[in-house]
């Protein structure tokens, strides 16, 4: 398919926020879905309807990161919105992981929207691995600045692989969504945080997932870098698995039982604590080495960092990384400046917060401007 600017179809231009009554985020990750319903009312975006759903087998995704199992991911689709009781989903929004994508941000000189449009294209050419016949490009104007005397424009470009793009467009036709928005989930957790970001500070927001840890990091409240760590979750219960000699079900429980860091003197650390401070560790070391370039790369200062994602509940994670890293950290909150239904179970929704940020914020990108 050939290269063409068309933000409607398969990679949706950031800037033209359409404003919806109901939203249905979709977060395809790589342990299962979450979905997470918005509705208008009253003047207020109520969190009305949510369910997270694993996948039913092993193996749903390829070594590139492609859906494998299109059918698998179709079925756990529809399962997660039938438990969560979304009948009509209204719009919806799903994800790529930031892994399959390409987000750059670039400078250009002022100039007209039309002439920007045709300078996309050059600059895609520029920073993209592949040819431009096997992507589909979006691009957002961030903001303007002053250098030298002279206006400048501020550019995010968002790219993906069109033969990626096809096993997530057509798993959602196969579970009867249409038309459905495509967005990078770390674009879309960072505006789920976005009413807890600080307007003139650097963030470095984790979203520790169970196939990966994802790295954004705003200044000003806009997105300056995305990072991966190809380590999460389920690299924490596969190093459990080999130490306990246990199947990977009895790992995965045990890590939920007793999975900690210990930081405390005098604390005692068994040898599932230990082996989930040995993972976390290589983690944060990669953590690390991305501010410290950034930090270098820009003479910018990382003020704080706020964590989430599902593996983000390991006890004292928090307190780890503030010594670690010599910062702040905080757990995000994505339900910041959200009315709660009074249908929603408050105890499994504080359960499986962390894990819904990423759905919040797809949804939320439809029924906020």
């Amino acid at each position: 398919m050939a290269f063409k600017l068309d933000f409607s179809s398969i990679l949706s231009d950031l800037a033209n926020m359409f404003v919806s009554g109901v939203a249905t985020g979709i977060d395809i990750g790589t342990s299962g879905v979450k979905v997470v319903q918005l509705k208008k009312a009253k003047g207020a975006v109520v969190f009305d309807k949510f369910a997270v759903v694993p996948y039913p087998v092993d193996d749903v995704f390829g070594g590139k990161g492609e859906i494998a199992n299109v059918d698998a991911v179709a079925s756990t689709i529809k399962e997660a919105l039938a438990a969560a009781g979304i009948k009509a989903p209204g719009k919806v929004v799903a994800d790529i992981p930031s892994t399959n994508a390409v987000i750059r941000l670039i400078d250009l000189p002022m100039m007209t929207d039309e002439d920007l449009e045709q300078s996309i294209v050059f600059e895609a050419e520029r920073y993209l691995p592949y040819s431009l016949a096997e992507m589909s490009v979006s691009y957002h104007k961030v903001g303007q600045f002053e250098a030298e005397g002279a206006p400048r424009l501020k550019v995010m470009i968002v790219a993906a692989k069109q033969e990626i793009l096809f096993g997530y467009l057509e798993s959602l036709r196969l579970a009867g969504i249409k038309d459905p928005i495509i967005d990078v989930d770390a674009i879309a957790v960072v505006n789920a945080l976005r009413p807890i970001l600080p307007a003139d500070e650097g963030v470095a927001i984790m979203d520790f997932g169970a196939g990966k840890t994802g790295i954004s990091i705003v200044q000003d409240r806009q997105i300056q870098i995305v990072r991966s760590v190809l380590m999460g979750g389920k690299s924490i219960t596969s190093a459990i698995q080999n130490v306990l000699g246990e199947d990977w079900m009895q790992a995965e429980q045990a890590k939920m039982e007793r999975g900690k860091i210990v930081v405390d003197d005098g604390e005692e650390e068994d040898e599932v604590a230990e082996t989930v401070r040995n993972v976390v560790e290589d983690i944060v070391g990669d953590i690390r080495r991305s501010l410290e370039f950034y930090q270098t790369s820009t003479r910018q200062h990382i003020d704080s960092v706020i964590i989430t994602g599902g593996s983000s509940k390991i006890y004292n994670l928090d307190r780890f990384l503030q010594m670690e890293l010599g910062v702040d950290v905080m757990i995000g909150n994505a339900l910041q400046g959200l009315k709660i239904a009074e249908t929603i179970p408050q105890e499994a929704l504080e359960d499986k917060l962390p894990e819904l940020t990423c759905a919040i914020g797809l949804a939320l990108r439809e029924v906020i401007s």
